[in-house]
C-alpha cells in the first residue's frame, strides 16, 4: 500500500515491521479496531521518519514515543474527554497533533476539539511527504 514512498528520493527511517501479533495487542490496548491503511503502515514500517516528519507506530515495549500506543495513552490520561476512537500518530510541535480513526480518516486535534482533516492516513503520509519533494 505504500511501495510508493520508497519512489521518492528521500531517505524512509523505520522500526521493525509489525507483526500481526503486535497489531492485536495494539488493538486490545486500546480498545479499538484499526483501519486497513493505518494496519498496513504498522506491517510495513512499524514506525515512520522522513527528515523531519515522525509517524507513531508500534515502537519497542510501547513505553516512549514514537509509539502510537504510548501517545494515545498518554492524550487518554490527560485530556478529558478524549475520544476513544482516536489514535494519536503525529505531533506538530505546537501542541496540536493529528489522529486517525477505525476508517483511516485523519483529525487535526488541538486538546480534546478535533476536526476531520478530509484526508485519509496514507493521503496524509503522502501530502507530508510531497511537501519535502516540493522543496
Amino acid at each position: 500500500m505504500f511501495e510508493k514512498l520508497k519512489e521518492f528520493n528521500i531517505e524512509l527511517e523505520t522500526t521493525d515491521s509489525a507483526t500481526d501479533e503486535e497489531i492485536e495487542n495494539f488493538e486490545k490496548v486500546l480498545s479499538i479496531q484499526l483501519g486497513n491503511e493505518y494496519r498496513s503502515f504498522l506491517k510495513e514500517f512499524g514506525t515512520l521518519e522522513i527528515e523531519y516528519f515522525e509517524f507513531y507506530g508500534i515502537y519497542g515495549n510501547n513505553l516512549s514515543l514514537p509509539s502510537a500506543i504510548y501517545a494515545t495513552e498518554y492524550t487518554r490520561k490527560n485530556i478529558e474527554k478524549f475520544s476513544k476512537d482516536l489514535i494519536v500518530f503525529y505531533e506538530t510541535g505546537d501542541g496540536s497533533f493529528y489522529c486517525v480513526d477505525t476508517n483511516d480518516n485523519v483529525f487535526l486535534c488541538n486538546y480534546n476539539r478535533c476536526n476531520p482533516i478530509r484526508q485519509t492516513f496514507k493521503q496524509f503520509i503522502f501530502a507530508k511527504v510531497e511537501t519535502l519533494t516540493d522543496e
